[in-house]
């Protein structure tokens, strides 16, 4: 009877245990770490360079993640480059041909070219970067960094061509249609005033003399006053296309059909701080009577209309208005300048596609270029009619040129350069992928490039070697004629006596003629010229022709 009562009281205590053994085993799995991923190998500490390098200024100003991302450290190679060119003087005591005289020239030379590469501020140059990145499909933002350290700038390179940015006040009177426009500073006065110094102190007489003489022999050409011109210039230079796509001019080339462009607008711009070069324009206009003069408020205008007509409009006109000089091929878009520049019609800066192309470029610079699909366009309609011009012979060498270095006919550009306190900074967006370009320069097979090279150089050599051949020729039968001459009139020959070559012989440098291509020569009698019958064809001239001397 106890039996099965002592078996339920070991049946909790069995269960109890099971739980226990259960619930212990599955702790003992989960506290059991399972197969960890392995860990990265620890990173390289990276390997600092030894030199001195502006690798961090540079790059940190650049946009990384493109498809072009370059820095090239100049600072411990072109730092000693005025020395390095200096100490190339000694490949003159290995020419035994010069005087004592030629080389003192040569020493000067070298010592003006150590001068200018020191002065310039080329040597202060740390480094150059480049960038190139996709900001959208087809569109790409380019940066180039020309980079000097703060406060190592004291070269001109770093000041003739501006100072510091400053607003890039050309674009505020560029008409709607302008398809190419470039506004660039540049010191004239201080590029000659450099010119001067180095000109001077080089002890080479011809420079000396040539820059004492050329303020007077412009004066003497021109009627302006060089230094005058000078203190009147501005600092700033500009240029202008614009092209009017609601009117087409057809222009007279040998096409296969008519080529129409859009109506071509050209301006030069000059910022003055006085009249001088108006005024001095304006007294060469007055000699023509049928020249328009135009005198408003803020504005004087000259227009001279030409006699005969052209496929294009041109009425070349000079203006004089704020702080601009103009130069342009018509009145009309000096007018649309100046109406944009004073806010009575909108301008480029308004339209939606210039604010698309600079979208994200600096404001404010020391020069700006700018390129619309209009002009790419235009270029690409005048390469296609220049390849249908050229027919089945020129075609397959002008298209691998098209294809290379042509435009797209969509393709667009806006550059602006600034002289900031690290060195020139230019900032750009187009639809050409910076990279693809960088490639193309460095990846194109050689053999390709030799080939093209070739196919361009060898023709233009052989009619240069030709070319002289002939005129060799035609100088030996010169040589001839004199020779002929003076044997005639030491010996007293008549016309028609005749003459041979021995006759001739001591009066020819080595005592004969010396064939250039074969050809035979015919010394004929006094008084008929000497003639050259040609063994090959040279230029135009077929084998078996005669060039007569002349």
């Amino acid at each position: 009877m106890n039996a099965p009562n002592s078996d339920i009281r070991r049946t909790p205590t069995v269960v109890l245990a099971a739980l226990f053994l259960l619930y212990g085993c599955s702790r003992q799995q989960e506290s059991q770490p399972g197969p960890t991923a392995a860990k990265p190998p620890p990173a390289r500490p990276a390997l600092a360079s030894a030199e001195k390098t502006s690798f961090q200024e540079v790059t940190s100003q650049l946009d990384p993640g493109g498809t072009l991302f370059a820095y090239f450290g100049t600072e411990q190679w072109i730092s000693g480059a005025a020395e390095q060119v200096s100490s190339w003087r000694g490949i003159l005591q290995m020419v035994p041909v010069l005087t004592d005289e030629q080389r003192a020239e040569a020493n000067k030379g070298f010592d003006l070219a150590a001068r200018l590469i020191r002065n310039s501020g080329l040597e202060e140059i740390s480094g150059v970067g480049m960038s190139g990145i996709a900001t959208e499909k087809g569109r790409y933002r380019s940066k180039l960094l020309v980079h000097h350290y703060p406060g190592r700038n004291s070269g001109y390179f770093w000041s003739l061509f501006g100072a510091a940015p400053h607003a890039l006040e050309g674009l505020n009177q560029l008409p709607t249609t302008t398809a190419l426009s470039v506004f660039f500073d540049l010191d004239l006065r201080g590029l000659w005033t450099v010119l001067q110094q180095e000109m001077s102190q080089s002890g080479i007489a011809g420079l000396e003399e040539w820059s004492r003489a050329f303020p007077k022999e412009f004066a003497e050409k021109t009627g302006i006053n060089f230094e005058a011109l000078l203190n009147s210039l501005g600092g700033e230079f500009g240029m202008v296309l614009a092209l009017d796509d609601t009117r087409k001019v057809s222009l007279p080339l040998p096409t296969p059909r008519p080529l129409e462009i859009p109506e071509p607008h050209l301006a030069l711009v000059v910022k003055v701080k006085d009249n001088l070069l108006f005024d001095h324009l304006d007294k060469l206009f007055q000699e023509n009577p049928q020249v328009t003069r135009v005198d408003e408020e803020g504005m004087r205008m000259r227009t001279m209309p030409l006699p005969a007509p052209v496929p294009i409009p041109l009425r070349p006109s000079i203006a004089r208005a704020g702080d601009y000089f103009y130069f342009a091929s018509t009145d009309t878009v000096i007018r649309e300048m100046l109406a944009v520049r004073v806010g009575k019609q909108p301008g480029l800066k308004s339209t939606e596609e210039f604010k698309r192309i600079a979208l994200g470029v600096q404001e404010r610079g020391n020069s700006v270029v700018f390129v619309s699909p209009r002009f790419s366009r235009a270029i690409s309609e005048l390469q296609t009619a220049a390849l249908e011009a050229a027919g089945a012979a020129g075609a397959g060498k002008a298209t691998v040129l098209q294809g290379l270095f042509a435009p797209s006919p969509d393709g667009f550009l806006y550059d602006v350069s600034a002289n900031t306190p690290e060195g020139w900074l230019t900032v750009g967006n187009g639809n050409s992928d910076p990279g693809k370009k960088a490639l193309l320069m460095s990846s194109m097979q050689p053999a390709a490039v030799v080939g093209l090279l070739a196919a361009i150089a060898i023709p233009n050599f052989v009619k240069a070697r030709q070319t002289a051949q002939y005129n060799a020729i035609v100088n030996n039968l010169r040589i001839i004629e004199g020779a002929k001459a003076q044997w005639a009139l030491e010996n007293k020959k008549r016309p028609g006596d005749r003459v041979t070559e021995q006759d001739l012989a001591e009066y020819l440098r080595g005592g004969r003629i010396n064939p250039v291509a074969g050809e035979t020569y015919n010394f004929n009698p006094v008084g008929t010229r000497a003639s050259a019958t040609l063994s090959q064809q040279i230029m135009n001239h077929p084998a078996g022709s005669v060039i007569n001397a002349q």
